[in-house]
């Protein structure tokens, strides 16, 4: 699958779609939300969820950009 096929999808196919062929790699969280990553095929899956009610806020799909972000610790030294 595709980032733009996957982008063609309805948001519960999306969520089918992650949970069937995503592998989990990552997590954040913030007072106001929680995020969990999922790579599938060549790009990423970040699913937004309120911590209060638990409920999908949003679904971000991505290769490189912003969202990325947020998973990369830039307080490494390497």
């Amino acid at each position: 699958m595709t980032l733009y096929e996957f982008n063609q999808l309805e948001h519960d196919d999306k969520l089918k779609t992650v949970w069937d062929l995503g592998v989990f790699i990552d997590k954040c969280a913030t007072k106001l939300k929680r995020c969990n990553l999922y790579a599938i095929d060549k790009f990423f899956v970040e699913i937004e969820i309120e911590p209060e009610t638990n409920q999908i806020i949003k679904v971000n799909s991505f290769k490189t950009g912003r969202f990325w972000d947020k998973y990369c610790n830039l307080n490494d030294n390497i």
